[in-house]
């Protein structure tokens, strides 16, 4: 890892979900000199997408699951990336992003009724979620 990098991996169990929160904020404000508001988006962003797994996790009946939190941050940039090893959204290798557009409607529909990727795509700058049967990525990133 580079300066600047930071990772943390917890079990995918609701009650581990603020160590993230507190994480993702504590790395945000030290080191991205971004504004609290822009990494308290990120962090709304962040738990939504380890809420997502959670909930991949639980659907396929695993209780063993690893959520990683992988955080780059310099200033004016913070950029966090949630990665798990669930089923995905059903879907072989599923694609969405934000710097294409392609975050509708439609595209959302069916994906856990779209809510918490629509919120996680408003609050950050770019958004990007990889998915397939090994897992799902989720790259998400607030800048100045």
């Amino acid at each position: 890892m580079a300066a600047g990098d930071f990772s943390l991996k917890i079990p995918g169990r609701a009650e581990y979900m603020s160590v993230a929160r507190v994480f993702i904020a504590t790395v945000g404000v030290e080191r991205s000199q971004l504004s609290r508001d822009r990494v308290d988006d990120l962090t709304i962003a962040v738990s939504e997408a380890c809420t997502n797994a959670l909930q991949a996790y639980r659907d396929a009946g695993q209780r063993d699951g690893r959520i990683r939190l992988l955080c780059s941050a310099e200033p004016g940039r913070l950029e966090v990336r949630v990665e798990d090893d669930g089923p995905g959204f059903g879907q072989p290798d599923f694609k969405l992003t934000s710097r294409d557009g392609t975050l509708t409607a439609s595209a959302v529909m069916g994906l856990e009724n779209g809510r918490g990727l629509s919120l996680m795509f408003a609050l950050v700058d770019e958004a990007e979620v990889i998915s397939s049967a090994a897992g799902t990525t989720v790259r998400l990133v607030t800048q100045r």
